[in-house]
C-alpha cells in the first residue's frame, strides 16, 4: 500500500547541504553546508567557519550548543565559539581548536563537547572562562576502538553516558562520573557497528539503539548493565546502513537506496518486549537522500541543494494518508510503500561485554 505524505521543503541555491539540527539561540532549523556556511532558518545571517577568523573551508558534519558557546566539527577540524552577547548571530572564536577533525560533535549537560575522532578514540573539549580550551582525548588503555559517531543517551546516578558506534570494535558507552571517565565495550562478533541513537524515552535514560552495516539493528535497554541486547534483522530490507534515528518511540532507517520508517519499534522494545518477535509495519521509499536527521519531533532529509522536512509523527502514521505543509509554495511530498514484515531475532549476534575498561587520557 502507497501513502503519499506532504511535509515542508527548504532549497539552498549554490550551496550543498551536509548537516541539519537546530540553532538553540533562535529554535530555528539550522544547516550546514559542504563549503563550512551555518545557515540559520527563517531569515538569519550565515555563520560557519569561513566567519570564524578564516578556518579552512570544510563541509560541516556536526554542531553542537552548550550554553553560550557552539562547537562546530569538520573532518578537518572543530571550532569552538562563542556567543558575545544579546544577538545571537554575533559570533566570537575561541583562539584555539582540535585541529584533527571529527566525525560530528554533542554537547555535554556539564557544559563542554564531546566528539568522535576515529581511530584516536573519543575527544572531550571543555571552554573555561578565560576563552580557553581545555582538551583531552579519551581511549581504551589496551585496544584502540574506531570511534564513527555518538550519542547522548542521558544522565542519571552513573553520572552522563554517550554511546558511540565503533565499526567492527562493536558499540561503546562512556560514563563520565565524578570520579574521572571509564568505557563499557558491548562487541558484535563480525557486524560493522556504523551508527547509534538514543531511543530519547525519558525514563529509560541509557537506552541505545545501534545498526549494522548490514541493517541488523542491536537494541540495548541500558548500556552500563550486562543485560543482552535485543538484536534483530529484516530480510527484505535493501541496501547498506548509513544512520539509525529514533523520535517519538519509532526507528528510522537512512540506507544507500531507501529510507525506511519502523513505526513503534523502540517504544516496543522498551515497553513491550515480549512482542519484539511479532510482524513489523515497515514503510520505505526509494530516494537519493545523503544524509537524514531528527530534529525535535521532525525528520529531515538531505539531497544536495535541497532539504525535506517531515513530521515524524506523519511518517510513522498507519493512517491512509497525512498532510503536513504549512504552505502550498514549499510543499514537498514522499511516497512510502507500506507492507508488513517479520523481524528476525538475530540468537547469537556475537555479542559479548566488558563493563569496566580503563581508558588512557591524553591532552588534544
Amino acid at each position: 500500500m502507497n501513502r503519499i505524505i506532504e511535509g515542508h521543503g527548504h532549497r539552498f541555491l549554490g550551496e550543498r547541504i551536509s548537516w541539519c539540527g537546530r540553532y538553540a539561540w533562535t529554535e530555528t532549523p539550522c544547516f550546514g553546508a559542504e563549503d563550512g556556511k551555518l545557515i540559520i532558518l527563517p531569515h538569519g545571517p550565515s555563520l560557519g567557519l569561513p566567519c570564524l577568523e578564516g578556518i579552512t573551508i570544510e563541509p560541516i558534519n556536526g554542531v553542537a550548543f552548550s550554553g553560550a558557546d557552539v562547537a562546530i566539527s569538520s573532518r578537518s577540524e572543530v571550532v569552538v565559539g562563542y556567543r558575545k552577547g544579546s544577538n545571537p548571530f554575533d559570533l566570537g572564536r575561541y583562539p584555539t581548536q582540535y585541529p584533527g577533525g571529527a566525525h560530528g560533535i554533542v554537547a555535554s549537560d556539564h557544559g563542554g563537547f564531546v566528539a568522535p575522532i576515529g581511530p584516536d578514540g573519543v575527544l572531550i573539549l571543555s571552554p573555561a572562562e578565560t576563552r580557553s580550551i581545555r582538551g583531552a582525548i579519551i581511549q581504551d588503555a589496551q585496544a584502540l576502538f574506531n570511534c564513527c559517531k555518538i550519542a547522548r543517551l542521558g544522565g542519571g546516578t552513573a553520572g552522563e553516558v554517550f554511546a558511540c558506534a565503533a565499526r567492527r570494535d562493536g558499540l561503546l558507552a562512556l560514563v563520565e562520573p565524578r570520579s574521572g571517565p571509564r568505557l563499557v565495550v558491548h562487541r558484535f562478533e563480525g557486524r560493522d557497528v556504523v551508527d547509534v541513537c538514543s531511543p530519547g524515552i525519558a525514563e529509560f535514560p541509557y537506552a541505545a539503539i545501534g545498526v549494522g552495516r548490514d541493517l541488523s539493528l542491536f537494541f540495548i535497554a541500558d548500556v552500563l548493565s550486562d543485560e543482552p541486547p535485543v538484536a534483530l534483522a529484516f530480510g527484505d530490507l535493501e541496501g547498506t546502513a548509513y544512520s539509525v534515528l529514533s523520535s517519538g518511540g519509532h526507528v528510522f532507517l537512512l540506507t544507500d537506496r531507501e529510507f525506511i520508517t519502523l513505526p513503534g519499534l523502540a517504544d516496543r522494545f522498551l515497553r513491550r518486549r515480549d512482542q519484539m518477535h511479532e510482524d513489523v509495519i515497515v514503510s520505505t521509499t526509494r530516494c537519493d537522500v545523503v544524509e537524514a536527521f531528527a530534529v525535535g519531533g521532525d525528520i529531515f532529509l538531505i539531497e544536495g541543494e535541497t532539504v525535506a522536512e517531515y513530521p515524524v509523527a506523519a511518517l510513522a502514521d498507519v493512517s491512509p494518508s497525512a498532510k503536513t505543509s504549512r504552505d502550498e509554495s514549499d510543499r514537498v511530498e514522499i511516497s512510502l510503500d507500506r507492507r508488513t514484515a517479520s523481524p528476525s531475532i538475530l540468537g547469537d549476534p556475537g555479542w559479548s561485554l566488558d563493563l569496566q575498561r580503563d581508558v588512557a587520557i591524553s591532552a588534544a
